[in-house]
């Protein structure tokens, strides 16, 4: 990686550091928790100034992040990878503002499934984290969820990273004994060497319509794909062992629709033409339904359609604001008005799911400002919980008569977020996992609750 990945900086007075090294470092008595100082930040970062210091806490498994009092971004969005034995996504940050000082800390908590070396990076992508919006307790009012996201800028991606470029960690054997999830991206074995996944990104002069007078040198560095290969092995847990298309033999025809976009789209051609599910080989057969807004739903066409279940997934559209920006509180609404009456049209005999929806790559269009596209983590994050907020309303709802089942699959394609090779659609290991876990949760394979095979 360029220059700008490898900066480093001495840690502040509180801890005592060997820098570059693989030394053992001393602390002062009240930081005995913590088994590493990670180099507060790189000298090239914006947020050098405001970082007091980023720890590890190895017995509760968390990474936290202080920030002095009166930060320029008190608050940000922050976004956290684990590039070790396995590729790990710290998935929140949770956030502390200290009585004594005004200091604000933000603590990312890490579920690891293997002990070891993890290299870590921590990147601030806004200032602001406004999917925190839907997440506020006191917050619960749909009607209040009207923060204009589309107006928030991304931080300047090439000085975003608040770790520097070697920035590690220890997990512990007793977390990774800890481990909770339903599978992971696991190092392949003939990947002897660790190294740093940063991440990736498009800057404009990188796209297709290159500004005129902007060098291109670091292109190849920031788009490249090649930092996710030695991770292109998913491993299941044990409670998912076994898990594959042989399974899904249907003992008579059942027809499932996805209701979406192009990413409802890759999931049919993912299951019908690549896994081979199909009406003559399983009694499957896989059909897309192009609607791609909750408001272009089409009632009558869904029901004509004699779908025995349905799964929907309607955000890449909404979120982009192609059609103007669709604010937390507006996609509330739209989905409910419009899931409503399809619920009530459906004959009882139709189960109607929704998954979580994807991450998708910090493209060109996404890091001009004023975004061209607003397909953001955190407009992600606030528009999936919008959507288990929509799908309680409608199941607590005694007018609608049936139930719709949300499920979450972000253990699968969160840590590979950017590594979309069109910077929109999942890659293709990660689109086969998925689409394989999605078919066994439609199929009454898997619990969706507890991401463990139902045995009869």
């Amino acid at each position: 990686f360029s220059s700008w990945h490898s900066a480093t900086s001495k840690s502040t007075s509180e801890l005592v550091n060997t820098a570059g090294s693989e030394s053992q470092l001393a602390f002062k008595q009240q930081d005995l928790l913590f088994d590493i100082a990670i180099n507060d930040s790189n000298l090239s970062s914006s947020w050098t100034e405001d970082i007091v210091s980023i720890r590890h806490d190895p017995l509760n498994a968390q990474v936290q992040v202080k920030l002095r009092s009166q930060a320029r971004c008190p608050r940000p969005y922050l976004t956290g990878r684990l590039a070790g034995p396995a590729l790990i996504l710290i998935p929140k940050w949770n956030f502390h503002v200290s009585s004594s000082d005004n200091s604000t800390t933000l603590t990312g908590t890490y579920d690891a499934p293997l002990p070891g070396k993890y290299f870590l990076e921590i990147i601030a992508q806004f200032c602001y984290d406004f999917s925190y919006e839907v997440l506020e307790p006191n917050n619960s009012d749909p009607e209040k969820w009207s923060y204009n996201f589309g107006k928030d800028c991304l931080e300047e991606m090439l000085t975003n990273r608040l770790t520097h470029s070697m920035a590690s960690i220890n997990v512990t054997l007793e977390a990774a004994d800890g481990y909770t999830g339903a599978g992971y991206w696991k190092l392949k074995e003939n990947y002897s060497i660790l190294v740093p996944v940063f991440t990736r990104f498009q800057p404009p002069q990188c796209g297709p319509i290159k500004p005129k007078n902007v060098s291109t040198a670091i292109c190849p560095t920031v788009t490249s794909l090649e930092r996710f290969k030695p991770y292109e092995s998913f491993h299941w847990s044990p409670q998912l062992y076994g898990l594959s298309p042989d399974q899904f033999q249907q003992p008579k025809h059942i027809k499932i629709c996805a209701i979406g976009a192009s990413h409802s789209q890759y999931f049919v051609e993912a299951m019908a033409e690549k896994l081979r599910v199909t009406p003559r080989t399983h009694n499957i057969t896989f059909e897309h339904l192009d609607f791609r807004y909750p408001m272009s739903i089409n009632v009558d066409k869904i029901v004509e359609g004699n779908c025995d279940k349905i799964i929907i997934a309607q955000g890449q559209h909404p979120a982009a604001g192609f059609q103007g920006t669709i604010l937390f509180n507006n996609y509330y609404q739209q989905n409910y008005q419009h899931l409503k009456p399809l619920l009530q049209a459906l004959p009882d005999t139709v189960e109607v799911f929704m998954r979580s929806l994807h991450y998708v790559p910090l493209g060109f269009r996404r890091l001009l400002c004023p975004a061209k596209d607003s397909r953001f983590m955190p407009v992600y994050d606030g528009y999936n919980v919008v959507l288990q907020r929509v799908t309680d309303d409608l199941n607590s709802d005694p007018s609608v008569g049936r139930y719709i089942t949300y499920f979450d699959t972000h253990f699968i394609f969160a840590p590979m977020w950017d590594s979309s090779g069109d910077w929109n659609h999942l890659n293709q290991p990660v689109l086969l996992v998925e689409s394989m876990y999605i078919t066994g949760i439609l199929l009454g394979l898997i619990d969706p609750n507890t991401k463990s095979l139902i045995i009869e």
